[in-house]
């Protein structure tokens, strides 16, 4: 293997890591930079082609060519690490399986800076209940969307 696509691939599954459990892990002085980095790497991620950027330059690096024709599999990052352990997921599963994952770090990480600063989110019950509700009718109409 090329030794910067290993780089690149060791930096790739940082981020991915971070991106997964980030919020329950980074020490609370650098959640603030991980609520505000976390989206915009998903959107870099849900750009017009669907890959990021470091899937890109590794497959350029790969086929050494700036617009290389690659598989499904060979876009999907994780999915393909996953192939390697014999662990086969469809491609959109997997991507619902990661916003599940990537939301609750977002979440973790957000109330524990709510706590550690001792922010009183909810004045009164209301907002709160409501919050609840909606927040478990979602998960049930994702459920249900996701089998």
């Amino acid at each position: 293997m090329n030794p910067l696509r290993f780089i690149i691939d060791f930096i790739h599954i940082l981020i991915s890591l971070s991106l997964f459990i980030g919020g329950y892990v980074i020490p609370i002085k650098y959640i603030p930079v991980y609520l505000l980095l976390a989206p915009f790497i998903i959107i870099d991620w849900n750009d017009t082609d669907g890959l990021c950027h470091l899937t890109k330059l590794s497959n350029m690096i790969k086929y050494n060519s700036l617009t290389p024709k690659t598989t499904e599999n060979e876009d999907n990052f994780i999915n393909n690490l996953l192939r390697k352990v014999n662990i086969i997921i469809d491609n959109s599963q997997l991507s619902k399986i990661l916003y599940i994952l990537i939301i609750c770090s977002w979440l973790g990480g957000y109330l524990r800076i709510i706590r550690a600063n001792n922010i009183k989110l909810f004045p009164t019950n209301v907002p709160k209940v409501l919050l609840y509700l909606f927040s478990i009718t979602w998960l049930f109409v994702s459920f249900a969307n996701f089998l």
